[in-house]
C-alpha cells in the first residue's frame, strides 16, 4: 500500500506526496507497533489468568487461556518476526509451565535477535539454563519414580542438573542423598555422599552469609539480629564461644580393644546464651558472635540436614513467619528434621527428650518450656509423649515451633556426637590392623534410643492407658515397643 502510493504520484505532486507518504509510514508504522504491543500484553495477560486458574484447579479455563496466548503470539510474531518481546514472551509461558523443549528453541532464537545487549542477553541466558534445569528434573524424576526406578540413570540427571543449577547447594543436597542411598550396595559411594553433603553445607553457610552480609548493607544496619562477616555450622561435636554450658548425659565406656569405641563421643545437653534464633523446618540455631560471626547449629549429628531448606532466605521452610514470638525465658528445642513425623519423633526426638530428664528436672527452677513441632490432629503423639513420660504437667509447657523464633536468654537442647564406624573385619586376627576412615551417621545415639524405648516400655507398662490424659482430647496413639 505505501509502495503504491509513493509509485502513482506525478511529478508535480511529488513534494507533497513524498510528505503524505512519510505520514503514513510512520501512521502503519505506530499502528503496527501498537497492535503488536497489544498482542504481547494480551499474552502476558491470558498468561496471568491461566496461572490462576491452574492454581485453582480448573483445567478446562487453563487450556482455554493457553490457547488464546498461544494465538496473541502467533499474530504478533507474524506482524514481526525479528523482534524479540513476543518470543520472549511465550517462551516465558512455556517454560513456567513446564514445556521446557520448545521453551528453550524459543530463547535461543531470542538470544539471536537480541544482538549484543549483554543486560539482556544474561536474563536470556538464565532462562536458558532454568529450562535446561528443568527438562532434566523432569527427567530425573521420571528415572528415580519416588525411590523405586533407575537410581543410577537419577544421579547421571543429577550431575548434569549441577552444571546449570541456579542453587547447586540444592542439587549436590539431592546427589548426597542418592549416593547415600547407593552405598549400601558400593562402598565408595559412602564417601562421594559425605562429601557432596558437606560441600551442600558450605554452599549454603556462604549463601546465607552473603545474605545476611546485604541484609545488613540495605538496612544500614550494623548490629543486626545476625550480623554475619563469616559463618560456621557445626554439628556433633561443638565447640563455640557462645555455648554457656555443655553437660554430658552419657560417656561411652572404653577398653584398650575397643579404640572406635574411645572415639565415639557421647550425649550432650548444650545451652546457649542469649541472643539465639530458631530459622528453618528442622530447627537450626544461629547464633551472632561478638566477633561479628554467624555459628549455625545442626540438632542433627550428622552432615545429612539440608542446610539449603533451612537457610537460604528463598526457601519457605526457612522464611519466618510473621510474628515469630520472642522468648525471654529458658526453652528447651525438640525441633529437629522431620519432627512432626511419628517415626521421627519417636526415634529421634523422644531419645533427647528422655536423656535430658533427669537433668532439667533437678536443673530447672519452675516450669520446663520444651519447643515442639505444632500440635495438630497429625501430631497428637507429641502431646501424648509428655503425658506418658511426664505425666505431672506443672512441671512443664508445651511451646508450638515457629521458624524465626527468638530466644534472649537460654536455648538448650539435647545433641549426639557423630560416630565412628567399628572395625570393618570378617576374622577375628584382622581386628588389630583393621579400620575404617569413614564416619558411620546415625540419626540417634544407640545408648539415648536404648534408654528412650526402656523408658516408653516403663511407662506404658505402668499402668492402664485410662489414667493418661491426653489434653488434645483423643486417646494417645499406641506406642510400640
Amino acid at each position: 500500500f505505501l509502495y503504491f502510493i509513493g509509485v502513482k504520484n506525478d511529478d508535480m505532486m511529488r513534494g507533497r506526496s513524498a510528505v503524505a507518504w512519510w505520514t503514513l509510514a510512520v501512521l502503519v508504522a505506530c499502528v503496527a507497533g501498537a497492535s503488536y504491543d497489544a498482542l504481547c500484553d494480551e499474552m502476558v495477560s491470558y498468561a496471568k489468568l491461566a496461572a490462576q486458574a491452574h492454581n485453582a484447579g480448573n483445567t478446562a479455563e487453563v487450556d482455554t487461556f493457553t490457547a488464546k496466548v498461544r494465538a496473541a503470539y502467533k499474530a504478533a510474531a507474524k506482524l514481526d518476526r525479528q523482534h524479540p518481546q513476543a518470543h520472549l514472551n511465550y517462551a516465558t509461558y512455556l517454560m513456567n509451565r513446564n514445556d521446557f523443549e520448545p521453551a528453550l528453541k524459543l530463547f535461543k532464537k531470542v538470544l539471536k535477535l537480541i544482538g549484543n545487549d549483554m543486560r539482556a542477553r544474561g536474563q536470556v541466558m538464565s532462562s536458558i539454563r532454568r529450562s535446561e534445569y528443568g527438562l532434566l528434573s523432569m527427567k530425573r524424576d521420571a528415572a528415580y519414580d519416588h525411590g523405586k526406578g533407575d537410581l543410577y540413570e537419577a544421579l547421571a540427571l543429577a550431575e548434569q542438573q549441577a552444571a546449570v543449577s541456579p542453587e547447586p547447594h540444592r542439587t549436590n543436597h539431592d546427589i548426597a542423598t542418592m549416593q547415600a542411598m547407593l552405598c549400601e550396595y558400593d562402598v565408595k559411594a559412602c564417601d562421594a555422599a559425605g562429601m557432596k553433603f558437606r560441600a551442600a553445607s558450605t554452599s549454603s553457610m556462604q549463601h546465607f552469609t552473603n545474605f545476611k552480609s546485604h541484609e545488613l548493607q540495605q538496612r544500614g544496619d550494623q548490629r543486626g539480629f545476625l550480623q554475619c562477616s563469616h559463618s560456621r555450622m557445626f554439628t556433633g561435636s561443638w565447640a563455640a564461644s557462645r555455648l554457656v554450658d555443655t553437660v554430658t548425659l552419657w560417656k561411652p565406656e572404653t577398653t584398650e580393644s575397643d579404640e572406635w569405641r574411645r572415639r565415639a563421643g557421647g550425649v550432650y545437653l548444650h545451652t546457649f546464651n542469649a541472643l539465639t534464633q530458631i530459622i528453618g523446618r528442622d530447627g537450626f540455631v544461629t547464633v551472632p558472635e561478638e566477633s561479628g560471626d554467624c555459628s549455625v547449629f545442626s540438632p542433627a549429628s550428622d552432615d545429612y540436614p539440608n542446610a539449603a531448606d533451612n537457610l537460604m532466605p528463598n526457601s519457605p521452610n526457612a522464611a519466618p513467619r510473621p510474628g515469630a514470638p520472642v522468648h525471654t525465658v529458658p526453652v528447651v528445642s525438640l525441633v529437629q528434621f522431620a519432627g512432626s513425623s511419628f517415626y521421627h519423633w519417636l526415634g529421634e526426638a523422644v531419645p533427647r527428650l528422655v536423656s535430658a530428664m533427669d537433668h532439667l528436672s533437678l536443673s530447672a527452677a519452675g516450669r520446663i518450656r520444651f519447643l515442639v513441632p505444632r500440635l495438630t490432629n497429625k501430631t497428637r503423639f507429641v502431646a501424648a509423649t509428655f503425658d506418658l513420660l511426664l505425666p505431672d504437667a506443672s512441671r512443664y509447657e508445651l511451646v508450638e515451633y515457629v521458624p524465626g523464633t527468638k530466644v534472649r536468654r537460654q536455648l538448650s537442647f539435647v545433641a549426639w556426637d557423630r560416630q565412628p564406624c567399628p572395625p570393618a573385619v570378617t576374622k577375628p586376627e584382622d581386628a588389630a590392623r583393621a579400620d575404617s576412615p569413614r564416619v558411620c551417621h546415625a540419626l540417634a545415639h544407640p545408648h539415648a534410643l536404648g534408654r528412650a524405648r526402656a523408658a516408653v516400655r516403663k511407662a506404658i507398662a505402668a499402668g492402664p492407658w485410662g489414667r493418661v490424659k491426653n489434653r488434645l482430647g483423643s486417646p494417645p496413639p499406641v506406642f510400640s515397643g
